[in-house]
């Protein structure tokens, strides 16, 4: 089994924590191997901003991703420009806030859900929209909510620990009002 996962976004969004918070809980609460690579801009903010990780039950050969099983995008730029890195079938979760569903690929599964939105109007602040997205990812089957929950109480500085708990379960609750088909387990 090797999965392999596309997350983009914008400088600012919080991807790269995202993407390491995935890395993280595989690597430690699963018996998967995991690798990532990470694209990102001189800016902080505004610029583009992707991960790449790979999950495999065997030794990573290539830590990208060439054609994604599953991708996530949070800003209609990186939609575009990544989209030759996703295969037909794939799973795309997207920010439907601020990606229109309707300029993806007819082959994709979209998952559209207004991280964005849910965040400030649930949560209060738009800060937080990475880990709601992370919530509804944990639906896919590839990370397990519990393992993610462990992550983000060691790596988020405490201070954010509580409210982005919130956000992952936000995401969670929402996600699982749309039908997901698990991709492992």
């Amino acid at each position: 089994m090797r999965t392999e996962i596309i997350l983009a976004g914008k400088g600012g969004q919080g991807i790269l924590l995202a993407g390491y918070l995935i890395g993280y809980s595989v690597a430690k609460f699963t018996n998967y191997q995991v690798s990532s690579t990470e694209e990102y801009g001189a800016e902080t903010r505004g610029t583009d901003s992707k991960m790449d990780i790979v999950i495999s039950d065997e030794e990573i050969d290539f830590i990208g991703a060439e054609r994604a099983d599953v991708a996530i995008f949070m800003f209609k730029d990186q939609a575009a420009k990544y989209s030759r890195y996703v295969r037909d079938g794939a799973t795309v979760m997207i920010d439907s806030t601020l990606v229109d569903a309707s300029s993806l690929p007819a082959s994709w599964k979209i998952m559209g859900l207004p991280f964005t939105e849910l965040a400030e109007k649930s949560l209060g602040t738009p800060r937080v929209a990475n880990m709601v997205m992370l919530g509804a990812f944990t639906t896919l089957g590839l990370v397990p909510l519990d393992a993610l929950e462990s992550a983000v109480r060691e790596v988020v500085s405490p201070r954010w620990v509580d409210l982005n708990l919130k956000a992952l379960r936000l995401g969670v609750e929402e996600a699982r009002k749309k039908v997901i088909n698990p991709l492992i387990g």
